[in-house]
């Protein structure tokens, strides 16, 4: 509806009308102009600067392990730190066995005076132990 057809409906509320429109322009020019000016701007309060540093610091480094996490460009930012998470759970165990596989056979060495045969029958680990008169199968 235009403003002509306004005045058709109700005769006495034009002013009123063009009125509103005419605040309602003038209001939005300055809304633009404001929202350009402080878009050209950066806050130099040190709070402000800290704030857009850290924010900057985060993206980098979050850039950085979408990069390392396989699958990690087509993946939102929580489902890439889930990832990241459970890889490292992974990792971490997988330390855990190879220490302690390499603390079970530096003890059995010191202990036992069979030899490591990696020619050997496998067993459930994939070696055998020979050199005693009996063959131990781990």
């Amino acid at each position: 509806m235009d403003q002509s057809s306004l005045r058709s409906l109700h005769p006495n509320s034009s002013t009123t009308i063009s009125s509103s429109s005419s605040s309602f322009q003038s209001h939005k020019g300055r809304i633009k102009g404001k929202r350009n000016q402080s878009l050209s701007t950066l806050s130099t309060d040190p709070q402000s600067v800290a704030a857009r540093d850290r924010r900057h610091r985060i993206s980098d480094r979050l850039k950085i392990l979408q990069s390392m996490v396989p699958g990690g460009a087509k993946m939102d930012t929580v489902s890439m730190l889930d990832e990241a998470i459970r890889y490292v759970k992974f990792l971490k165990a997988q330390i855990w066995f190879h220490h302690n596989m390499l603390l079970f056979f530096n003890d059995f060495e010191t202990t036992s005076p069979c030899t490591y045969s990696p020619a050997g029958v496998v067993s459930e680990f994939g070696t055998r132990l020979s050199g005693c008169d009996d063959d131990y199968t781990l």
